[in-house]
């Protein structure tokens, strides 16, 4: 079974408006709202644990769409399991927190399209801590929890016949496996190059966005079938890193992507979650997968008659990486050293003229965001 609630508010609220919601079975059959409770009735969850009752409903419905979609039918859950456990510690608040947590978790630990390392259980612990509706929930509940998900895989409606558990969208191409996808918003800044983007084409936009191990490509639409597999933009991956864009105040939750062929583009996720999750899986993808640099360093920098050097840009490898997790944290370290005392260096060089002051101006500038990439791989690997 496939549930999909469409809207934008809260269960309650959608039962009073026009929107209606689509069960899919064998065949489609269309409810109003109004019907939400009768139809969630099919599903007895008295005297069951929160991970028990979770784990009955995901056998027989199948979490499909954006997070947006996915939420609402877990919503639909929560209130069903309140009803059937009036006496339970669980608000609807703190419940849907929960449920979100141990879904995040189960897909950290078993989807093969998630390189990242899951969160340990003092992690999980403190995330819900944050979270105010949680923070009365007792630890031995929620590390009970925890250790359920991470004994036994959450079930997976809809199963394929040959037995594995899969997406529409979850495939491998040429580029490596999916990482992570889902919609967002995509606004662009510069193109290719570095060139700015022409102002009647720098508008938000919403498109889905596949990270793949080596690209960041945006569609239209999510992808079904080969037919639909043409992204409107591809953003080579490697070299490339996310980071807030705190410069930006006309809208919330903003990152900026800088790519290694000097494109920028600003990216809007729908919610907190949403906007860590993708900053996480955008910058461990590209560090773990982005081949090391040689980097031009002292005399490589300035001509042999000390005039400006427009070459000062290492080439960047576009090849997947073939060291280790260890080694790739290695090498960034020795990098990050080498960035440092080069930034040192220069710092303390009096130029002998405005085109060398020029020269030396652009080596900084070249370096310092060199060491902002390689600071920032290094916290994505676990490195610092």
């Amino acid at each position: 079974m496939v549930i999909n609630v469409d809207g934008d508010q809260p269960w309650d609220d959608v039962a009073k408006e026009d929107s209606r919601i689509n069960i899919v079975t064998n065949f489609p059959v269309f409810l109003h709202p109004a019907s939400a409770r009768e139809t969630m009735e099919i599903f007895s969850l008295q005297d069951l644990s929160l991970d028990q009752a979770l784990r009955h409903f995901l056998t027989n419905v199948k979490l499909v769409g954006e997070t947006e979609a996915r939420q609402r039918v877990v919503d639909l859950f929560v209130l069903r399991y309140i009803e059937c456990n009036p006496k339970t510690i669980y608000t609807r608040e703190s419940a849907n927190a929960v449920v979100s947590a141990l879904l995040i978790l189960n897909s950290d630990l078993y989807s093969q399209h998630r390189p990242f390392r899951p969160r340990d259980l003092e992690g999980f612990l403190q995330g819900l801590r944050e979270i105010p509706a949680c923070a009365a929930l007792p630890d031995e509940d929620l590390r009970l929890l925890f250790l359920s998900v991470k004994k036994e895989q959450l079930p997976v409606a809809g199963k394929a016949e040959d037995g594995e558990f899969y997406r529409p969208c979850d495939t491998v191409d040429d580029k490596g496996a999916i990482c992570k996808s889902g919609f967002l918003f995509r606004k662009s800044c510069c193109e290719v190059g570095g060139v700015d983007t022409r102002w009647g084409r720098r508008g938000w936009k919403r498109v889905f966005v596949v990270l793949t191990q080596m690209a960041l490509e945006c569609f239209k639409n999510e992808p079904v079938n080969d037919s639909d597999a043409t992204a409107i933009n591809s953003v080579p991956l490697h070299h490339g890193y996310v980071t807030p864009a705190k410069d930006y105040r006309k809208r919330p939750l903003v990152f900026r992507l800088r790519a290694i062929d000097e494109s920028m583009a600003l990216f809007r996720a729908v919610n907190e979650d949403e906007f860590v999750s993708w900053l996480h899986a955008i910058n461990h993808t590209a560090a773990s997968n982005s081949a090391t640099v040689s980097l031009p360093v002292g005399s490589q920098t300035m001509s042999k008659k000390r005039q400006p050097n427009t070459n000062i840009r290492p080439l960047y490898a576009s090849r997947k990486s073939g060291l280790s997790l260890v080694e790739q944290v290695e090498e960034l370290k020795i990098n990050e050293a080498r960035l440092i005392h080069e930034i040192q260096t220069l710092n303390t060089e009096e130029p002998a003229s405005r085109r060398e002051l020029l020269e030396m101006s652009a080596q900084l500038d070249f370096f310092n965001r060199e060491l902002e990439r390689t600071k920032i791989y290094l916290v994505a690997l676990g490195g610092k």
